[in-house]
């Protein structure tokens, strides 16, 4: 089972990964705002489960079991960011943040439930961007455009 920070770890080789070439522990630490002991730390026992290789003073490199955990991870989180920002209106820095918190606050399987949710939603043709849009509205004025609704409602029945 894979703990919090080992999930933030993963997640950071990952990004870090798909932006460079090559991921060093000093690329880590700076990515993640930690000391280099920690990283070197949490690299070992990454290895140690099979989520990475490393070798000394080489790269840090996720093996397919630990991409495969980095990607759920990744998936989860910009779901969560992605309804923060497009459904809630929040803003981006302060979704970034909230996002990675309840990815874990959430526990996998609940945060794997609304990140679907989130993709659902997204492309689903009853919801789709324009209840997103909508939601925003009402967000913001409280208050429900009933005619709107009427005519949204009605395209969907001709389309049926």
């Amino acid at each position: 089972m894979l703990t919090r920070a080992m999930e933030d770890y993963l997640e950071a080789v990952l990004i870090l990964e798909r932006t460079s070439r090559r991921v060093r522990v000093v690329d880590v630490a700076r990515f993640l705002g930690v000391r280099m002991p920690s990283v070197t730390g949490m690299v070992k026992t990454l290895v140690s489960n099979g989520y990475m290789q490393h070798s000394r003073y080489g790269d840090v490199r996720l093996t397919e079991k630990g991409r495969k955990a980095a990607e759920q991870v990744l998936r989860r989180h910009n779901a969560l960011k992605s309804f923060l920002v497009e459904v809630l209106g929040v803003g981006s820095e302060e979704a970034e943040a909230t996002a990675c918190a309840m990815e874990h606050a959430l526990g996998q399987d609940l945060s794997e439930r609304f990140a679907t949710f989130v993709e659902f939603v997204k492309t689903c043709p009853r919801c789709g961007r324009h209840f997103l849009q909508d939601f925003l509205r009402y967000a913001r004025e409280r208050k429900v455009n009933i005619e709107q609704c009427r005519k949204c409602i009605n395209n969907l029945r001709l389309q049926r």
